[in-house]
């Protein structure tokens, strides 16, 4: 049990090895034991030896990733926990380090705040490793202000009361030349952005500063920070050995084709009906949201879906949201945009700074391609 910990304390875990899926299975492996009060809150910093990509909760992994080449070259895909988006994260040895952050309510007071202090977090580290020009983009990004080179990011999800957030980190260059080819970014996600491809987007602290800090550096870097902006005190700590024996198990379960496959445009569209249309639509507007439509010949939506590198939650109101969709004319926005802003209000539903509009604009354009299909 936790008796001898204080609110303000949190543990700090040094330079774990792993995997795509490893630390997917230790994020459900700890937040299983946190909420039996067998573990405490916790900050880890994570290092990766072996190149493998992390794929967000939304994104479809059929367009998002060529899974024949991954699989050629025994790259490592693993999508995130239900609820947690974002984009596909390259988890290199030279170009990446993760942050993981587990707490509850005596940390962040809800979603927003758990975002606010994560980014502010790291905008502090960043400047502590020299990237004086770091700054806080709500709600996920850390980014150069001159460059626009992208930093660090923070990924968000709420469990049982609980707030797992992942963070992805630069600290130089990728090694692996394998991995932008196996992830397909689409055109879209450089719309908002000065740099206007992965090769100049990429290089974190070593492309702004000269100089790549290696894992004593960063963890050092992280230490700091967190813990002033969190006005916590740190615990040098390891996980436990019944944290390690479910992780192994969990791991398991997040390499099945149900979680792997549960964002498919494949599994869902595999076999278009005669006299019907598919299409795809992307929008960015703060985050790239995307849908996949099939229309009946009359141009009503047969069936659809959401996806991209957007949080959504709970992720069950965003389904009945894409099933109260069915049956609406492909023209009828008017409509659809009386559904979509049904889900917004309810009361427990959350999107990462998306409005009803950037979903509709999403599904119009999928709309728009099913009509233009031949």
């Amino acid at each position: 049990m936790l008796k001898d910990w204080k609110s303000n304390e949190m543990k700090f875990t040094l330079f774990t090895k792993g995997t795509a899926t490893r630390i997917l299975g230790m994020s459900i492996a700890s937040i299983s034991l946190r909420m039996q009060g067998k573990v405490p809150n916790g900050i880890s910093v994570w290092y990766f030896p072996e190149p493998s990509i992390s794929l967000g909760y939304f994104q479809d992994i059929d367009t998002d990733i060529d899974l024949e080449l991954a699989k050629k070259h025994n790259i490592e895909i693993c999508r995130r926990l239900e609820g947690m988006g974002g984009g596909v994260i390259f988890l290199d040895p030279e170009g990446f380090m993760g942050i993981g952050i587990l707490a509850d309510k005596t940390i962040f007071s809800n979603m927003q705040e758990a975002f606010h202090k994560s980014g502010t977090a790291l905008t502090e580290m960043y400047k502590i490793l020299g990237v004086k020009d770091a700054k806080y983009y709500p709600p996920d990004d850390v980014r150069a202000e001159r460059s626009g080179r992208k930093m660090g990011a923070v990924g968000v999800t709420e469990v049982g009361g609980l707030y797992l957030i992942n963070s992805s980190n630069f600290p130089g260059y990728i090694s692996s030349d394998l991995l932008p080819q196996i992830a397909r970014i689409p055109e879209e996600k450089w719309k908002d952005k000065k740099i206007k491809s992965f090769g100049e987007y990429q290089g974190g602290v070593e492309a702004e500063t000269g100089h790549r800090p290696d894992p004593y550096e960063f963890a050092s870097a992280a230490y700091k920070a967190f813990g002033k902006v969190f006005g916590v005190k740190f615990r040098i700590g390891e996980y436990t050995e019944e944290e390690w024996e479910m992780c192994e198990d969990f791991a398991v379960k997040a390499q099945s084709d149900e979680h792997m496959f549960a964002v498919s445009s494949k599994k869902r569209f595999g076999k278009i009906p005669p006299d019907h249309k598919y299409g795809i639509g992307r929008y960015k507007s703060r985050k790239l949201v995307e849908s996949r439509v099939l229309l009946d010949s009359k141009g009503i939506i047969k069936d659809m879906f959401f996806c991209g590198d957007f949080y959504a939650k709970p992720v069950p109101v965003l389904r009945e949201m894409e099933e109260s969709l069915k049956g609406v004319s492909a023209k009828d926005e008017k409509t659809m945009l009386e559904k979509i802003k049904a889900a917004y209000q309810k009361p427990n539903w959350e999107t990462s700074e998306i409005s009803p509009e950037d979903f509709l604009k999403a599904l119009v354009a999928g709309c728009q391609a099913a009509l233009e299909s031949g």
